[in-house]
């Protein structure tokens, strides 16, 4: 097995999204025949059995993968390295890459499956640097929750804004692989750019508390449900989440310049649009009307993140065995009868929400501090993997409410990303899981200010003098955050010019951990 691929024949990490893939044939026909009659007749989930792209599907059986033309009825055993045949215990198909996993975990990588088979190869890099590091392990190798997730700027494209503008897709593509915990409240979002760790997440619905069960991913939206068939739905990446000021240009205010046709003049145009912080929370997906089981399925229809089709195996009100469907934004679900048996566990799908009757605990890290101009900022239950957090400023016996948003970046700038590449905690560095005083967790955020609080300033001078002076006057002020288990170091915003900004070292307020009341 290779450890970055073979650049000459055409796979490895590079030239990455910058070859368009050819759709092609050559070497399909030397692909061996198989012979193994238990090989489905009709692939119509993703899961870590099977899997389809626009162009081949593909199955597991007994460690060896298979493969066939969409549209062929015949099954060929796919190109594997003699070490890889037999050991693989689970796959996922995205785009054009294969993710296959061992017994241990380890991640290993099938590129170039939308262009000729001839130009097909695998690689066990994983981790930075530049996608040359020596290997990762999955956090779970356990069916239906972990996921391949792909989006490419030669097939996707575009990502779609909350206000439906378009905005470019990476020029290198955003590949990563999604990982449930054990308790089904962390989604890992493993990435072969960063660091060789488990410290990114996707923050789950209600404040990182929900319990998912299942897990797919595609083209950057990741698709969840607990045992009770609450879904939800959410498009993230590291790099459309704000958190790669080194390719992206972000903004926390309405911005009217029309959007770049690609990434690089995205980057290098500012008379172009920045991408729009905050980006969408969790969209809650309407209850399917029938059984169904914990084998879900999301894959991309069309270019534009927003054309995703969500796919649930289950069992129609005849009896009928197959799947529900539904495009992302459509109000209701429908029954595909496929003949198929069962292969998922039967969920307990309810008519009503039930989404919060499995929440973990809530997040114990609660801040306080007083601000400059008086009153205390108060944040409490703050879940790291968040995007959006409950704040509020305290003046006596009243509490203003606000909005913290966060971006977990790691390196928190622009300019401490491009020049972060050593150190222990330099762009390629690893870092701890979750909060630990050790290493704090940096985070590029704004405070928002809701309606109802701005309209109360009029009335309370202490809330006036906190939005006129601490968040000059503005609905979405830009700080960056510094966080600990036992403190919040809040660092107000200091423009460079353009759409980039850094810290403000010399403007720091220290936000400690809140005593609780008696």
């Amino acid at each position: 097995m290779p450890l970055v691929g073979d650049f000459v024949k055409g796979y490895g990490q590079l030239p990455l999204g910058l070859v368009a893939p050819t759709f092609g044939n050559d070497g399909y026909d030397a692909l061996p025949v198989a012979s193994d009659p238990s090989l489905p007749r009709s692939v119509d989930l993703r899961d870590n059995s099977q899997g389809f792209n626009q162009k081949v599907e593909t199955a597991l059986r007994d460690g060896q993968i298979y493969v066939r033309n969409i549209g062929d009825k015949q099954w060929r055993e796919a190109p594997m390295p003699s070490c890889l045949a037999g050991q693989v215990v689970g796959i996922s198909l995205n785009e054009d890459l294969l993710i296959a996993l061992d017994s241990q975990g380890w991640i290993y990588t099938m590129g170039n499956l939308l262009s000729d088979p001839s130009k097909w190869g695998w690689v066990r890099a994983w981790g930075s640097p530049f996608w040359f590091g020596d290997g990762l392990q999955s956090p779970t190798t356990e069916p239906n929750r972990w996921s391949l997730s792909v989006i490419g700027n030669q097939t996707d494209r575009t990502y779609t804004m909350p206000d439906g503008t378009q905005q470019p897709i990476s020029l290198a593509k955003v590949t990563q692989v999604t990982a449930l915990s054990p308790d089904g409240s962390k989604i890992y979002t493993l990435d072969p750019w960063l660091a060789q760790d488990y410290s990114y997440e996707v923050g789950t619905p209600f404040n990182s508390r929900f319990r998912a069960t299942s897990l797919s991913s595609s083209g950057s939206v990741h698709f969840i449900t607990n045992e009770y068939g609450d879904m939800y739905t959410k498009l993230s990446d590291f790099d459309i989440n704000g958190s790669d000021p080194a390719q992206f240009r972000y903004t926390w205010r309405p911005d009217e310049r029309p959007s770049a046709t690609d990434a690089l003049q995205h980057l290098l145009d500012p008379s172009t649009a920045a991408i729009q912080l905050p980006t969408a929370d969790w969209a809650h997906q309407p209850k399917v009307p029938g059984r169904i089981t914990d084998r879900i399925s999301i894959h991309s229809t069309h270019a534009g993140s927003e054309n995703r089709e969500l796919r649930v195996e289950g069992e129609s009100a005849a009896g009928m065995h197959g799947y529900w469907f539904k495009a992302l934004d459509d109000p209701a679900w429908q029954f595909a009868p496929t003949g198929e048996e069962i292969q998922g566990r039967w969920l307990d799908n309810s008519e009503r929400d039930r989404s919060t009757e499995t929440l973990v605990a809530d997040s114990p890290y609660d801040y306080v501090g007083t601000m400059p101009t008086g009153g205390e900022l108060v944040i409490d239950n703050f879940a790291y993997a968040s995007a959006r957090h409950d704040a509020a400023l305290r003046v006596g016996d009243k509490s203003y409410p606000l909005v913290l948003h966060t971006v977990d970046g790691r390196w928190g700038t622009a300019l401490s990303m491009r020049m972060g590449f050593v150190g222990k905690e330099g762009a390629f560095g690893a870092r701890p899981a979750g909060l630990v005083n050790a290493v704090p967790r940096n985070y590029a955020a704004a405070i928002e200010v809701p309606y109802e609080t701005m309209l109360a300033s009029i009335s309370d001078p202490v809330l006036g003098q906190f939005i006129e002076r601490d968040l000059a006057n503005q609905r979405m002020h830009e700080v960056f955050l510094s966080v600990t288990p036992n403190t919040m170091k809040l660092y107000d915003s200091q423009h460079l010019g353009g759409d980039t900004t850094i810290p403000n070292f010399n403007k720091l307020v220290t936000l400690g951990e809140a005593t609780p009341e008696a």
